[in-house]
């Protein structure tokens, strides 16, 4: 999903119809569960492995209303339970709801079979109609889209790759698709496929995709970074694969997140073996090299780490430690997750 790391010009405060938790604790505010709006026939551990748990991740929408809202679409795959509508948590309400698909494929558990699906993944079944992606492991390969890029009147989840489309478990979409949250119909987003741009790096999983409004671009990465020697992205502009020179990698890079930095017009990556890069969109040049100035405990080691704290105070000694000195700069993504 997209992240913006730079700081913007102007910033908008919501008021929201319940009180904000304070820094450093979490409080429950919705009025209900994702479970309660699940569909017939899942049953509850069915639905949470569908909508949390399957290769898959949401996004935030902002049009959805005027604090934005969450959605989830899209995940499935490998004949596991999957979702064919969109589960919807409004921020305006603080409430989960769950809109139908609008191509007219029933509600069911499994994802699709072979049989089920065109060669290129779409729903092919007797009755459905339009463009319906079979679900997928989309990882996080979501993203919003808004009204002014495309998206409907409430905004749209724009699906821009996912694998493992059916038991067969070896197609790919290489289309991008949207969601209209208000409406429930899938339709195809882009006018041709990544392939078509860039087919130097076959299968996209274990990666990511991330928006630059500035250029309205969205980038999309796999988890090998070596295997590309162009970065595909959708030209929000016309809605078309196209692919940019990218920086340079060395052969042990993996991906797992990407984020866009505004300001300064770089991509930036964080995963568990390339540690922290950038670099600039159309260059070559490596910005920041995490793998090369990683300490021997490296950043893949945090989460697990903190994982074995049993108090807030052996967290906070242990992001202490990393932040001190010289691992300051090198540990700076991770004090922003971690920090208690």
């Amino acid at each position: 999903m997209a992240k913006i790391l730079s700081t913007p010009t102007s910033v908008t405060v919501a008021t929201l119809p319940y009180q904000p938790p304070a820094p450093g604790t979490a409080m429950l505010i919705g009025t209900n569960t994702g479970a309660d709006v699940r569909p017939s026939p899942d049953t509850p551990d069915q639905w949470s492995y569908a909508t949390m748990e399957c290769y898959g991740s949401g996004t935030f929408v902002a049009d959805y209303s005027s604090t934005g809202a969450w959605a989830v679409a899209g995940c499935g795959g490998h004949q596991a339970a999957a979702i064919y509508g969109a589960l919807i948590f409004d921020f305006d309400s603080a409430t989960w709801s769950y809109v139908h698909n609008a191509n007219n494929f029933p509600n069911r558990v499994w994802s699709l079979t072979a049989s089920e699906s065109s060669s290129i993944g779409e729903i092919s079944v007797s009755g459905v109609t339009g463009n319906m992606p079979a679900p997928a492991h989309v990882y996080r390969y979501c993203v919003g889209l808004s009204k002014a890029n495309g998206g409907g009147q409430r905004g749209s989840l724009l699906m821009t790759t996912g694998a493992g489309v059916d038991d067969a478990g070896g197609r790919q979409l290489n289309y991008a698709y949207k969601i209209d949250l208000g409406t429930g119909l899938w339709s195809r987003a882009t006018t041709n496929k990544r392939t078509d741009a860039y087919s130097g790096y076959g299968y996209f999983i274990e990666g990511s995709a991330a928006t630059d409004p500035t250029s309205r671009r969205v980038y999309v990465t796999p988890a090998e970074l070596s295997g590309l020697t162009a970065l595909p992205y959708i030209d929000l502009a016309d809605m078309t694969w196209k692919a940019v020179a990218r920086g340079g990698m060395t052969p042990t890079d993996q991906q797992c997140s990407t984020f866009v930095d505004v300001a300064r017009r770089l991509l930036n990556g964080e995963g568990y073996v390339v540690g922290i890069k950038a670099y600039h969109f159309g260059g070559t040049a490596v910005l920041h090299n995490g793998l090369a100035e990683r300490p021997v405990q490296s950043e893949q080691d945090v989460p697990f780490m903190l994982s074995c704290c049993s108090t807030t105070a052996q967290r906070a000694a242990l992001v202490e430690s990393f932040m001190s000195g010289s691992r300051a700069r090198r540990f700076s993504f991770f004090s922003a997750i971690f920090s208690p």
